[in-house]
């Protein structure tokens, strides 16, 4: 035998043999890494996790996540007698009184009570259809800049009988500048407005975290023994959001021109909770 020959051989079948490992372990590996958990997986597993923190998803959970960028605005300052022309365009005569931000008229009150913010109260009030609450925005100012808050669609929300519309940026909603409507027997009782002026896009748009990624992180933010009950998801909604001072103290500090933020807002029966949709950072009710 020629063992030069036979050793020869050898060498050449174990360098074929680990070339054919080789390739089989790189071609796990490239399959390994371009594994992606499956979206009804990704569901699951978000379900799952809720479960554990005490929610019950009940809502359609968004599965597109568009960049955005943040939102520059003033809150509006318009005179009170534009404010009271539109309010009360059938009034008999009206006052205004600068020192208490407030306009009187033979219809109704209207009172500044935030950099941005009034409200009005009827007492001859207008007629408005229930089949198009939209007819009451005729008495808001600008009431063509907001849209029905679809987020309260949902009977089992808290305060669902309070018809709320919100404004709108690059057809994202801002869900802290409302116009919450009190109608009762087809008639306005009255209502709540904040508005902005001069809203622009702030920056260049960056990535969102996905809506699943924002349920996540809710549920790991908030404890469950927090929990009185099973808290169902009831609405999941991507826009923008900026806390409104809560105090005629905190209204001194702060700047005329604001940012708003895009977040996930996450509605269940009993809280709102506000996701941030770049950082994930969980705002939780106070």
């Amino acid at each position: 035998m020629n063992w030069e020959m036979a050793k020869t051989w050898l060498i050449v079948s174990f360098f074929i043999l680990d070339l054919i490992l080789g390739v089989q372990v790189y071609q796990s590996h490239r399959e390994l890494m371009g594994y992606v958990e499956s979206y009804p997986d990704q569901l699951a597993n978000t379900k799952t996790l809720l479960a554990e923190h005490g929610f019950s998803l009940s809502a359609t959970v968004p599965a597109q996540h568009p960049d955005m960028p943040f939102v520059r605005a003033t809150y509006a300052t318009p005179s009170l007698q534009l404010l009271g022309n539109t309010a009360f365009p059938s009034a008999r005569n009206s006052n205004d009184d600068d020192g208490a931000r407030m306009v009187q008229s033979t219809d109704g009150t209207l009172q500044v009570t935030n950099p941005g913010a009034w409200k009005v109260r009827y007492t001859v009030c207008p007629k408005v259809s229930d089949a198009d609450l939209s007819t009451a925005l005729h008495y808001v100012w600008h009431g063509d800049s907001y849209i029905r808050d679809t987020g309260f669609a949902s009977g089992d929300i808290a305060n669902s009988n309070r018809p709320l519309f919100i404004m709108q940026f690059d057809s994202f909603p801002f869900f802290d500048v409302p116009v919450t409507l009190d109608v009762k027997d087809h008639q306005l009782l009255g209502y709540t407005q904040i508005y902005l002026t001069n809203v622009t896009a702030s920056g260049d748009k960056k990535p969102t975290i996905s809506a699943l990624d924002a349920l996540n992180n809710l549920a790991s933010t908030v404890d469950k023994s927090t929990q009185r009950q099973d808290n169902r998801i009831l609405s999941i909604q991507l826009g923008y959001y900026h806390k409104i001072p809560g105090s005629s103290t905190e209204t001194e500090h702060v700047s005329t021109t604001s940012y708003w933020f895009p977040v996930w807002r996450v509605m269940t029966a009993r809280e709102i909770f506000y996701v941030n949709a770049f950082t994930g950072e969980v705002e939780t009710p106070s």
